[in-house]
């Protein structure tokens, strides 16, 4: 949804999009990718750059060693995007390629809104060099579990996938952990049931069905926190069955919705009703799963907008360009009620094939 209101807000202004032509070098970074960055080179210099970020999402100015010079999360109003442009200039100016320590500046909204600065160390060199240098060297994953990606998609009432796909209503890419934990008691519940059905432990049934879904974060099934809506699970008959020494089925059926009628903070109004059936393969050893591949597919219907405060106080009428950019991670309102799938795909090892169609511009948010 970031991406989204950034679009619509930030880069709405034609002023704003000649500057960044201009002065600067636009670069998209998935949300999925700046929260868990690859093994690779370009992973190892977004890892860097998120260190200093606020939060899962925002505007962030690099020097040409990939220094983080400024991170930014709203704005004051429509003036301050520019002001904060500015800013960003001055700060590349006394230190453009990165070899002199420095700090982050870092703010929730801009520019009254600023926290603690980051300490940046100096770094010497560029960015193409460390991308090329670092080319096809291995880095450890950060932990035991099996990076998934999952990817969504929202369908036409032929089942055809639809083209547009800027909008997370539309499609979104996402990649989680799948904990070991997880992993060990699908293996011990496939060990003491033999060939026969049994139902998916809970907790790894309720990791598939908080994942699948189309929008904002917000709109998560079963997500704890303060910000977290009414959660139901009326139907759930999720299932593994062993196939083979090494194989395990998966298959059955989830419902599951959330809503919340208008939150204090901020008024949003969301709802989001999943219906899924699905099917799946899985391979494994006596400790480790080694492959994941689960395919859902049903409807989704779903509704959100925010903006509710700021729509009373301004009688009613659409929230201006200064008002929006001050709520950017509250994203745009949205209705949805058609076909969805959506394709889990997971490997221990650096191998990749993909069973749904994806977008590596688009991202969950």
């Amino acid at each position: 949804m970031f991406a989204g209101a950034v679009r619509e807000t930030v880069l709405s202004d034609p002023n704003v999009i000649n500057r960044l032509k201009i002065q600067f070098v636009p670069v998209a970074i998935r949300a999925a990718d700046l929260n868990f960055p690859g093994i690779d080179g370009e992973g190892q210099l977004i890892r860097t750059i998120a260190q200093s970020k606020l939060a899962q999402q925002g505007l962030c100015v690099l020097n040409s060693s990939g220094q983080a010079l400024s991170w930014v999360v709203t704005f004051r109003d429509g003036k301050s995007v520019e002001s904060f442009l500015d800013r960003s200039l001055e700060l590349f100016r006394a230190n453009p390629n990165g070899n002199q320590p420095g700090r982050t500046e870092r703010y929730m909204q801009f520019p009254e809104g600023r926290t603690a600065d980051c300490v940046v160390e100096p770094r010497y060199e560029q960015c193409s060099s460390i991308l090329r240098e670092s080319h096809g060297v291995v880095v450890p994953p950060p932990s035991s579990g099996m990076l998934v990606r999952l990817t969504g998609r929202a369908l036409d009432q032929h089942g055809r996938l639809l083209a547009d796909t800027l909008q997370q209503e539309h499609y979104v890419e996402h990649k989680v952990e799948l904990p070991s934990y997880m992993q060990q008691q699908l293996i011990n519940a496939v060990k003491a049931n033999g060939d026969n059905r049994f139902p998916l432990p809970t907790l790894l049934a309720n990791w598939i069905i908080e994942q699948a879904y189309l929008g904002q974060l917000d709109m998560q099934p079963l997500r704890e926190g303060p910000h977290s809506g009414d959660n139901q699970v009326p139907v759930c008959t999720l299932y593994a069955q062993r196939n083979g020494a090494n194989g395990i089925d998966i298959g059955g059926e989830t419902e599951v919705s959330v809503s919340c009628a208008v939150r204090p903070e901020d008024g949003a109004n969301y709802s989001n009703h999943i219906k899924l059936h699905w099917q799946g393969f899985v391979e494994f050893d006596d400790t480790t799963i080694h492959k994941i591949l689960l395919l859902g597919r049903g409807v989704e219907q779903a509704h959100w907008e925010s903006f509710a405060a700021s729509l009373s106080k301004h009688g009613g009428v659409c929230p201006s360009r200064d008002t929006l950019v001050q709520f950017l991670p509250s994203g745009h309102p949205f209705s949805i009620d058609c076909p969805v799938v959506f394709g889990f795909e997971g490997f221990a090892r650096d191998k990749h094939i993909s069973i749904i169609p994806s977008n590596k511009e688009s991202n969950r948010e």
